[in-house]
């Protein structure tokens, strides 16, 4: 191989490592705000903290801030159900998507 083509291999290969990170990004904007869910009258997003702390909530009602700081009063099993639902679906569409670009590569 030509010093040329071997430098064109590896620009495509840069291009194409390049476009694959931009995806990334792109998924990540995508599936990040998709990340919420809404409990008794207050938004939050869901996030492993959220979720670790309603899964070892010592009561039955909890008062979190929501998204904009307002105190609400929560029932953790509800919120931790609706939590979890959004959490995997989420998580599981842009694992696939991902995986669909990395198969592109």
């Amino acid at each position: 191989m030509s010093d040329i083509q071997t430098t064109r291999v590896l620009v495509d290969n840069i291009k194409e490592r390049f476009h694959f990170q931009e995806s990334k990004v792109y998924l990540k904007e995508k599936y990040l705000p998709r990340l919420h869910t809404l409990h008794n009258g207050g938004k939050f997003t869901v996030t492993i903290n959220l979720l670790a702390y309603l899964r070892t909530a010592p009561t039955d009602n909890a008062v979190l801030l929501d998204d904009y700081g307002n105190p609400i009063d929560v029932r953790v099993k509800d919120l931790l159900s609706a939590a979890e639902e959004v959490y995997t679906t989420v998580m599981f569409q842009w694992n696939a998507e991902l995986q669909a670009l990395s198969t592109k590569r």
